[in-house]
């Protein structure tokens, strides 16, 4: 059953992403296989749900995401919540989705700073990572495994996609 999260720095930030999320099967054909509830969405046939998940990483041990998605990472405090979310070894191709910012904690122990760096370095062949910025030939780095399987000129048409 497929279990999708959204958290941010707070409840009220990872709403954000679950209200614009909610109008879209609101206006979707699919709409009547959906119940909209105040902070989830759940398949009428109960094969699945998303919801929103509060700040606090203490109720959120034990859950099982086949996806997280996740608001300006750059504000979590604390490796907490992302440690409590970590992706589930059962559940084949999990994924954790990051829109951010930069933010401005670029230091280690920030969990943003540090899967940066992990990018940066490309040594995560489970990491797939996408920054823009303007300097054109840093706007993308994959890791080695999958950098290895795309031509430069493939990359960098990639990059000027997005």
């Amino acid at each position: 059953t497929p279990e999708v999260y959204s958290t941010a720095g707070d409840k009220d930030q990872a709403s954000i992403i679950f209200r614009a999320t909610a109008k879209a099967f609101e206006r979707s054909p699919l709409h009547h296989l959906v119940k909209i509830y105040g902070d989830t969405i759940e398949r009428i046939d109960g094969q699945g749900f998303y919801k929103v998940l509060a700040a606090d990483a203490s109720g959120s041990h034990g859950l099982n995401a086949s996806a997280t998605f996740w608001d300006e990472l750059w504000n979590q405090p604390s490796y907490d919540l992302w440690e409590a979310l970590t992706l589930s070894p059962t559940r084949k191709d999990a994924f954790a989705f990051i829109t951010t910012y930069a933010g401005y904690q670029a230091r280690t122990g920030n969990v943003l700073w540090d899967l940066y760096s992990t990018g940066l370095r490309g040594d995560d062949p489970r990491q797939y990572t996408f920054w823009r910025s303007g300097d054109e030939a840093r706007c993308q780095r994959l890791a080695k495994t999958t950098r290895q399987m795309l031509s430069s000129e493939e990359e960098r048409q990639v990059c000027l996609d997005l």
